[in-house]
C-alpha cells in the first residue's frame, strides 16, 4: 500500500503549503502523511480527497508492494472509520472461532 497524496497534489499543480492551508493543518503534518510516516485515517483521507478533487480511494495505491501482509492489514485497519473497524473485528473474531 502506498500513499499517493504527493503524486496527486503535484499532478494538480498544488504546493504542499497551499494544500496544508486548504486543510487547515500544519505543513509538516501533511509532509508526514505524504511520506506515509503518519497513519491516514478516514476523516483526514476524506478531507484531503475533497481538497484535491478526487475520490478518497485514489489516495491509496493498494497494489503497491513494500509492506508485509500484516503491515498492510494494520494500515488498512487504521484507515477505516470506527464502524468499518467494528465489522472487521467481528469477522476476525468469527474466523478465530472456526479454527
Amino acid at each position: 500500500m502506498r500513499v499517493r497524496i504527493k503524486e496527486i497534489r503535484l499532478e494538480k499543480g498544488i504546493s504542499q503549503k497551499e494544500l496544508a492551508e486548504r486543510l487547515q493543518i500544519a505543513r509538516p503534518y501533511l509532509s508526514q502523511l505524504e511520506r506515509g510516516d503518519r497513519s491516514l485515517n478516514s476523516a483526514i483521507k476524506e478531507r484531503i480527497a475533497d481538497a484535491l478533487g478526487v475520490d478518497p480511494d485514489e489516495l491509496i495505491d493498494h497494489g503497491a508492494h513494500g509492506l508485509s501482509s500484516e503491515e498492510t492489514l494494520i494500515e488498512a485497519f487504521r484507515s477505516m472509520n470506527v464502524s468499518q473497524q467494528d465489522v472487521w473485528m467481528d469477522m476476525a473474531r468469527a474466523a478465530l472461532r472456526r479454527r
